[in-house]
Order: structure tokens, then sequence, then C-alpha cells
């Protein structure tokens, strides 16, 4: 271990606290989980609920009797929140002194019993589930992506903020676009495709659609600041995995739609180890406006960095509810090349009565199609 000198980033004098909503309603708890994952995926979340079976109960969402089920039993749709924090007075806080991480609907429920007691547990996934499972295959022709985003989000019954985009969506939809002309697609699939196309991300905060250009989250609860971790002084443990695209062979897909010439551009990178055992590792990316000369310029920087020295790892730490994907954090203390900035590929965040607040984090110095960490 190498000593050096303190960071910051203490952990507060204040214990952590929680709070879970059920339709509205604050319900005691066990414990849960938040898993805040890539932007391809929805985040998820289990919680663990005291439950009992009795035989005569008023109706409730934590109480099941011969009368009664139930609430959780019998409702088709079920709003989840969960706030965490580290409130300045553990003894009096509410919601507000919190941090809403989690706003999402029940996917499953699971009752189990036993002589230890009787517990149920919910699990499902935060509003991104509400564009996976719903398919479609309009195309849009006539409409912007912004204008396709605010559309989809009111389907959703979903805030938004959305950044507008000023190209009809048939301007790029062609023969080389998949995404465009699937039959059957997800409504997240599409939202990323435009996304990528405009240069923009698509996120979904707590209840609100968020389209737009990377560096302007901030409004709806994205922070920039970097968080630092030193080994050995708030770093519980870690692991470093040194480039986990060593060997592969890799492909960079580079799709354009320049309106000036009309064309539809096509650029791919590769590099082959040339074996026969040699896997495959492959990434498509979308930019308007690209000749064909910027596109295969730009599949070559991106097939660069995916040859450089790449470093994901994961890292225990003490509970901080503001850590989430695509945040950055600082490692310290170990040593030349481990030492450097890490984006923050999934934040899992764990609070239980027994062991508190926890938060685990995978991590690499590359944001994958975008720049390196040094920034």
């Amino acid at each position: 271990m190498i000593i050096v000198p303190d960071h910051g980033n203490r952990e507060a004098f204040s214990q952590p606290r929680s709070i879970v909503r059920i339709d509205g309603r604050e319900v005691w708890f066990n414990s849960w989980t938040v898993n805040l994952n890539s932007a391809s995926q929805a985040d998820d979340f289990s919680i663990e609920l005291p439950f009992r079976i009795m035989r005569d109960a008023t109706p409730s969402f934590l109480v099941n009797s011969i009368e009664h089920p139930s609430h959780l039993l019998v409702k088709s749709e079920i709003l989840v929140e969960i706030f965490v924090g580290r409130p300045d007075d553990p003894q009096k806080y509410n919601a507000a002194s919190l941090t809403r991480i989690l706003y999402g609907t029940v996917d499953s429920i699971e009752i189990n019993c036993s002589s230890s007691g009787e517990v149920i547990n919910l699990t499902g996934r935060n509003m991104v589930a509400t564009f996976l499972d719903h398919k479609t295959n309009e195309k849009f022709p006539n409409l912007t992506a912004s204008q396709i985003a605010e559309t989809l989000a009111t389907r959703r019954k979903l805030k938004s903020q959305v950044f507008p985009t000023y190209t009809k969506v048939g301007a790029y939809a062609n023969e080389d676009s998949v995404e465009m002309n699937n039959d059957s697609q997800s409504e997240w699939d599409l939202l990323t495709h435009l996304a990528e196309q405009e240069d923009y991300i698509v996120r979904v905060y707590g209840d609100t659609l968020f389209f737009g250009p990377f560096d302007e989250q901030k409004d709806v609860g994205w922070s920039s600041e970097i968080y630092n971790y030193t080994w050995g002084q708030n770093v519980e443990d870690f692991t470093i995995t040194r480039n986990p695209h060593a060997g592969k062979n890799l492909y960079v897909d580079v799709h354009s739609y320049n309106p000036a010439s009309g064309e539809h551009v096509l650029a791919t990178a590769e590099r082959l180890f040339g074996t026969d055992d040699a896997t495959e590792y492959r990434e498509r990316h979308f930019f308007p406006g690209l000749n064909q000369e910027q596109a295969e310029l730009l599949a070559k920087s991106y097939l660069t960095q995916l040859g450089q020295n790449e470093l994901t790892g994961t890292l225990n730490v003490s509970g901080n509810e503001k850590l989430h994907v695509d945040g950055r954090i600082a490692l310290y203390g170990t040593g030349t090349l481990l030492s450097d900035f890490y984006f923050i590929k999934k934040a899992s965040h764990k609070f239980s009565l027994s062991d508190g607040f926890r938060t685990e984090l995978t991590i690499s110095n590359f944001l994958q199609g975008g720049q390196d960490c040094a920034c």
C-alpha cells in the first residue's frame, strides 16, 4: 500500500438513512439493492419487505388476511420510489432531505415464509422499462428526432427535457440503417439510435426523459463532480483488469448521412489478429453530416482507442448516492497507470438495516464511444 495525502471525500458523521415508497406511501423495509446500469439497459431494483399473514387485518401493502388481500397481490401496476442519503439530523428526516435514486415499477413479487419469519420481495426496473417493453414499427419520416422523443415521452406519461434537433429522420433512414428499417423494435432502441444520429444521449431520470447533449444533464440530477477515492483511506477493496479487448478481432463501423451530397456513408476500421480462436468485438456509431474521409478518420480513431490500454475494474466504497453511470471518480494510492480518472459504467447501491449503505462501482478509464478519462 502506498502512503499518499488525504484527498478528501470522507464519509460524513451523519448516519445513512433511507425511505421506500410504494404508490406514494412510505413502508417498512429490511433491505434494498438498486443497480444503475448502462444506457442500453433499464436500471433495476430489488426490495425485501417484512410481511405478515394474519386472520384479521385491515387492507395493507404488507399484510395478507383471510378477507383482505395485500395490495401488492392485487394491483396491476405498482410504483416504487427509493430515497437514500445522510441527512443533517438522522433522527429527523424525510424524503426531501434525501436523494431519490430509483423511480420505477414492479415486475415480480415473491413471498417467502420460513421459521425465521415472513418476507415479501419486490423486483422491478426504472421507467426505461416502459420504452423497452413497447415495440413500434413507426418510421416517423416527417418528424425530427426531438419531436419523436417528446411524442414517446408523452405516450408513456413521462415528463421530458428534450433539446431540439432540426433534421427529419427520413433523411437518415436508409438501407444501411438497420434500426430505422426494423419492422419491430423497442421504443428505447429507436430513441437510442436517434440520439446517436444527433450526437445526443438519451436517459431517464426519475419520471423525466432526457434527450440532449451529454453536458446538459445537470438540470435533471446528473452531477459532473469528480469524487476522490484513495486505496487505504476510503476504498474497501478494488480490482483492476487491463485491456479486455486484447487478443480480439476489433471492428468499428461509422454510419452517417451527408445532406450536402445526399449520400449515405459507411466506414469500417478493423484490427485482426489472424488466429482462428480470436473472438470478435464490434462497435457501431452514427454521426450526421460526415463525408467518407471524415467517417474513415473517425472509425480509425475509435479503433485506436479500443486497442489502447483500457483499464476496467470494480470498487467497493461506503454508500454514496451521488455516484451514477457516466459520472467520474479519481483513484489514488495505486501507483503509476492505475492511479487515474475513471468513468462509472455501473453503480450498485445497497442498503440494509444490518449492514448500512454500501456502493459497488464498475469503472473504466474510457467512456466507450468517447474520450479517454484524462480530462
